[in-house]
């Protein structure tokens, strides 16, 4: 859910945890959602561009190397809800090829890659969109129904 209609929920017992949507959120952001009974994507606050909003790193065995969204420059108090993918980079072409440079020859690496793969491949502009069809169907695949 993101943060508009929040006002619609009887809250009263429920256990409730917001947070921004961030690209590739660690294992924790994805426990935390497990474990409340509203998880709201809160979208409607400033963007920060260099933060885990639009980037995040993985380890590689030259140790590690960023996965940058790269967005279109905006004012400094664009939201995060309109800040728009700069898709004249090849962004999405390079996130695919590090991964499979970096954990191709792991156990598993077809089935996740293309599900990862498919999420990279996101048809969207928005970073909101892409960072919460990212989490929303990482969360899908981990059984977390929040």
């Amino acid at each position: 859910m993101t943060g508009h209609g929040l006002k619609d929920f009887d809250t009263a017992g429920l256990r409730c945890s917001i947070m921004q949507p961030t690209v590739w959120p660690w294992l924790g952001y994805f426990d935390l959602m497990d474990q409340v009974d509203v998880f709201v994507l809160y979208d409607d606050v400033q963007l920060s561009r260099q933060s885990w909003m639009t980037r995040n790193r993985i380890l590689t065995g030259q140790g590690p190397v960023w996965l940058p969204v790269p967005v279109k420059q905006h004012g400094l108090d664009t939201l995060i809800v309109q800040a728009e993918i700069d898709d004249t980079r090849p962004w999405r072409k390079k996130q695919c090829k590090t991964l499979q440079m970096a954990y191709g020859k792991a156990p598993y690496f077809e089935p996740v890659y293309a599900v990862v793969e498919s999420l990279i491949h996101q048809q969207t502009t928005s970073l909101a969109e892409f960072n919460v069809g990212l989490i929303t169907h990482i969360a899908q695949c981990m059984g977390i129904e929040t």
